[in-house]
């Protein structure tokens, strides 16, 4: 949950994690990761009052299963995330649209 003060607005940087399964139409101009990242953008966007800010690093896995937690994209956000008191690391709270995504 985001609380925030009267006073003070509490900042969110939200990274975006992106996935498909099959390397199938990868090579389209715009692909289901173009439109999970677009969703997540305006869910972003929606919550800016809030303090919500979208992180410009992107984690995209294309072609790789969900059966797995061996992705490089997630690892790497993971890594990203996790550290929580090294500067520049994102907050460290985690939030998925679809825990499957993340093979849950």
């Amino acid at each position: 949950m985001l609380i925030a003060s009267a006073n003070r607005k509490k900042s969110l940087w939200v990274a975006i994690y992106t996935r498909k399964s099959s390397a199938e139409n990868l090579d389209l101009d715009f692909t289901s990761l173009d439109a999970q990242r677009a969703h997540c953008l305006s869910f972003i966007k929606s919550r800016e009052a809030e303090g919500w800010t979208a992180y410009l690093e992107e984690y995209n896995d294309a072609g790789i299963s969900g059966s797995t937690l061996n992705r490089p994209a997630l690892q790497r956000l993971l890594a990203d995330a996790l550290p929580l008191h090294r500067p520049g690391a994102l907050e460290s709270e985690l939030c998925a649209r679809k825990m499957e995504e993340l093979g849950y």
